[in-house]
């Protein structure tokens, strides 16, 4: 069996072909490691392979430019890169970053179509990792609702912990090493605003920081966290809006 069998093996995808569609694979794919921030599909160029994911996590963000965010969609283990793209013959409108080592194994495209085609069993495991995908971003697309940054930040840190976070005694260890700034990026937010986020989960000890990745201590206990103010507006963000209110017309419209 090649490397890109053997790689294949650890996922559902070689046990849905039959020997001739493995021999094919054998053939003309290959097998690549990335190292944590590598780019393997860029946003407006054309997917040359489609890139199945043997292990690590790729995170996928497209721009929302009138809500000043980022639609993230987190893809683990199993899951298919440049699929739909090659499918509908457009370009891929988001990267894909790795954001831990990550193991592909690249096809291409016309093999791809080819097993779409004449593999059933195949063209449906594809059909239901882009529903996945779908699902994915619709979820990413609730964390851009008008809640508490807090409310908010809880359901992205259950998200990654859901998709690349290592399961301890004392916890579960979020394996890339994420930053304020990328999780502001996420939620569409200031930096200040995740920090605050962040302070009010440390100090309920539910989010703490070990060698530059952070770990939740009980993700079940953060999953039924909320703050103690759940007001539609605190004190400090009503204080906020009135100096906002009461600043002269034209600094509101240089803002």
């Amino acid at each position: 069996m090649t490397d890109v069998l053997k790689a294949l093996s650890s996922t559902p995808w070689l046990s849905l072909l039959d020997a001739s569609a493995q021999a094919a694979l054998a053939q003309s794919a290959r097998l690549v490691s990335f190292r944590p921030g590598r780019r393997v599909v860029r946003c407006g160029e054309a997917v040359r392979e489609i890139l199945f994911v043997v292990s690590g996590t790729v995170r996928l963000g497209a721009p929302v430019l009138e809500r000043g965010a980022t639609l993230v969609a987190l893809r683990g283990a199993g899951a298919v890169l440049g699929a739909s793209e090659v499918l509908a013959n457009e370009l891929p409108k988001s990267d894909a970053v790795t954001l831990e080592a990550v193991t592909l194994v690249g096809i291409p495209n016309d093999v791809f179509i080819r097993l779409i085609e004449n593999e059933r069993r195949f063209a449906l495991e594809v059909c239901r990792q882009l529903a996945l995908l779908a699902q994915n971003l619709q979820e990413q697309a609730g964390l851009l609702a008008p809640l508490p940054v807090a409310i908010r930040l809880r359901q992205l840190l259950l998200r990654y912990a859901a998709t690349c976070g290592t399961v301890l005694e004392d916890g579960v260890q979020l394996r890339p090493k994420l930053t304020q700034a990328s999780l502001a990026m996420d939620l569409g937010v200031e930096r200040k605003s995740v920090l605050r986020g962040m302070d009010q989960l440390r100090e309920a000890g539910l989010l703490d920081k070990r060698n530059a990745r952070y770990h939740l201590p009980s993700p079940q206990a953060l999953e039924s966290w909320s703050p103690n103010d759940l007001m539609p507006m605190s004190a400090s963000l009503r204080r906020s809006e009135e100096d906002l209110l009461a600043e002269p017309e034209e600094s509101l419209s240089n803002a």
